[in-house]
């Protein structure tokens, strides 16, 4: 399993629940490599898991040392494994630039190669062609192919042959300690949009959009993320922004907070807010965008991209408390559906069937 990632957000977040789930099932045992530079927290699981630390990078320098000097060396030891017939598949539970090798190498002594695509093609506002021609290139070598949306798994094949076997399978639920669920409908609440500030995610819509509602419809607005990019904001006095890398201690403090989540994108994959939502039970206002309907399905109010439509959805869940406990309704039944033991055991499914 490669998961050589830096970040503790989402991608991170799948992975390691996966793998919690991996280390209970008798059959399974793997090697797990991750970044030394992994803000992560990996839990150290039982026997049939194994970690190695790769020094993977930080910054542009060390991208192109590392991979003068670290990454042949990792592609030896991986080529002296297959050869000594250590590994039967090779698993990549999200993106990093360095995966093509790897699969390449798992191709070449005709091992399966199990590739998961979170966002298959860039959002609005991000520019990696390297990356996406890596991503394009990963998904055309490997066997099986993870996408966690038909939004997704379409989008791909619009852009893209390969000859993988597809499979979609769904997001699992990111829940961290000490949510509080079964939120209580106000009359006045408290709104939330969470998570990376990027120009898809539509944070400038939500800004025109609350300007369009009366100013005691609801008590405050808090916006809570780490921008990339530069913002420009006229902010109403009922937004607080908070333009930082969250913790974990400061997402659940503001997910507590919260009555109702606003989801203002432009376009969407699929989102790990959203699993976050589901996970608290908390309403969400969404626009009807890329691959959200398909997780949230009947547990938002859904809007068009623009400030009327959105204001109008705000307002709505708002003054309608039955609306309000039916959405959380749909939630809890959300919820079971996409468990990290369900997840687990489809894409395991995936590592034993014969397709090669």
């Amino acid at each position: 399993m490669l998961a050589l990632g830096r970040s503790d957000a989402g991608v991170a977040q799948y992975a390691g629940n996966i793998l919690k789930e991996f280390a209970t099932q008798e059959n399974l045992s793997f090697d797990v490599y991750i970044s030394s530079f992994s803000q992560y927290k990996w839990q150290q699981l039982d026997g049939s898991i194994a970690y190695f630390c790769v020094s993977t990078y930080r910054n542009k320098f060390e991208f192109i040392w590392r991979l003068l000097f670290t990454y042949p060396f990792l592609c030896l030891k991986i080529l002296f494994n297959l050869a000594w017939q250590k590994y039967d598949l090779l698993y990549i539970p999200y993106f990093h630039h360095w995966d093509l090798g790897f699969i390449l190498l798992f191709r070449l002594f005709g091992k399966k190669v199990v590739y998961t695509v979170h966002d298959g093609i860039q959002h609005y506002g991000e520019e990696d062609r390297l990356g996406q021609w890596l991503m394009f290139r990963s998904i055309a070598y490997a066997t099986d192919v993870i996408f966690l949306s038909n939004f997704v798994r379409a989008e791909i094949n619009n852009h893209l042959k390969y000859h993988g076997v597809p499979h979609v399978i769904p997001h699992g639920l990111i829940r961290f300690n000490g949510i509080r669920t079964a939120k209580q409908y106000s009359k006045q609440p408290v709104l939330l949009f969470i998570g990376r500030i990027s120009k898809y995610k539509g944070v400038e819509l939500l800004v025109d959009s609350l300007r369009l509602l009366d100013g005691d419809v609801y008590s405050k607005c808090i916006i809570a993320g780490q921008s990339n990019y530069s913002l420009s904001l006229d902010l109403p006095a009922s937004v607080e922004l908070i333009d930082k890398y969250l913790t974990e201690v400061e997402i659940v403090n503001y997910l507590n907070q919260a009555d109702i989540i606003i989801m203002p994108y432009l376009e969407a994959s699929q989102s790990g807010v959203a699993t976050l939502a589901i996970a608290a039970g908390i309403p969400v206002v969404a626009t009807e965008v890329g691959g959200l309907p398909e997780q949230l399905q009947n547990g938002a109010v859904w809007v068009k991209p623009d400030p009327e439509s959105l204001a109008q959805g705000i307002k709505s869940l708002i003054t309608d408390e039955m609306l309000f406990y039916r959405l959380q309704a749909n939630l809890v039944y959300i919820h079971e559906t996409l468990r990290w033991d369900r997840i687990a055991s489809q894409i395991s499914t995936i590592f034993i069937s014969n397709n090669l």
